[in-house]
C-alpha cells in the first residue's frame, strides 16, 4: 500500500479493536429466544448483520413491532453479565500509540452505545488516544461524513478501518482510502469480495503501514 499518511484514521470498534464474538453470540441468542424464535447459528449472523442491525433481526423472525429499544434492553442484560468476557486484540492500544506519535487524529464510528464505549475506553485505557466516537451509527456513511466534517477534513485525509463489507462500503462511496481487517466478523471472503485497499488480518499489519506511509506534504484540513 503506497500512500501518504491519513490526517485522520477513522474505525469501527468492535471487530476491529475490540473483540467481543462469543459474548455477542449470546446476546443474539437471547434476543431470538426472548421472542419465541430459534436463533440462526453465529456464522449466520456475523456474517450479515450490519450495523443497522434491526433488518437482520426482522428478517429472521422478529416481529416488525419489536422496537429497537427491546433488543438494545436484552442485548446489555447479556452484555453487563459477561462484561469481562470480551477483549481487545492484540494491538489495538499499540497502533492507537502509534497513531498519537504520527499526529495522526483518530475517531471511532459504532453501533455500540456512547456510554458503553466510554466504559471499554476507561477500563482498556484509551481515552486519551480517541479523539472522538460516535455510538449508535447505524447509518455508517453519515457518521462517517459528519466526523470528517466535525475535523473540517476532506475523504482524501482519512483511512477507515472496518471488519463488514457494509462499512467499507459506505467509506468507499465517499471516496476514502479503505482497510478491511479479517479478524472480526465477516469472513475473509466478504471482506476481499468488496475489494478495500487494503487487507489486514491484524492491526499490526495496519501499524506498519501506518509508520510505512509518507508524511504528507501539505493538510487539506485543520482540526475543529
Amino acid at each position: 500500500m503506497d500512500k501518504e499518511r491519513p490526517i485522520i484514521l477513522v474505525s469501527d470498534w468492535d471487530g476491529v479493536f475490540f473483540d467481543s464474538r462469543e459474548v455477542s453470540d449470546k446476546a443474539n441468542a437471547a434476543i431470538f429466544r426472548t421472542f419465541g424464535i430459534e436463533p440462526p447459528g453465529p456464522s449466520v449472523w456475523r456474517d450479515r448483520m450490519t450495523a443497522n442491525y434491526m433488518e437482520f433481526f426482522w428478517e429472521h423472525g422478529i416481529p416488525r413491532s419489536v422496537a429497537p429499544d427491546e433488543i438494545d434492553r436484552v442485548w446489555r442484560d447479556v452484555i453487563e453479565t459477561h462484561w469481562k468476557d470480551s477483549k481487545l486484540y492484540p494491538g489495538s492500544r499499540q497502533l492507537l500509540k502509534r497513531a498519537q506519535s504520527l499526529d495522526v487524529r483518530t475517531a471511532i464510528v459504532s453501533s455500540t452505545a456512547d456510554d458503553i464505549l466510554s466504559r471499554r475506553f476507561t477500563e482498556f485505557e484509551l481515552k486519551n488516544l480517541v479523539d472522538r466516537h460516535r455510538g449508535r451509527a447505524y447509518d455508517r456513511k453519515q457518521a462517517i461524513a459528519e466526523t470528517l466534517a466535525h475535523f473540517e477534513l476532506e475523504p482524501q485525509d482519512a483511512w477507515y478501518m472496518d471488519d463488514t463489507s457494509e462499512g467499507l462500503a459506505a467509506a468507499k462511496d465517499l471516496g476514502i482510502h479503505t482497510i478491511g481487517l479479517t479478524h472480526g466478523y465477516n469472513s475473509e471472503e466478504k471482506i476481499r469480495a468488496g475489494e478495500p485497499d487494503f487487507v489486514a488480518s491484524n492491526l499490526w499489519m495496519v501499524n506498519l503501514q501506518l509508520t510505512k506511509a509518507s508524511p504528507r506534504r501539505s493538510l487539506t484540513g485543520r482540526f475543529g
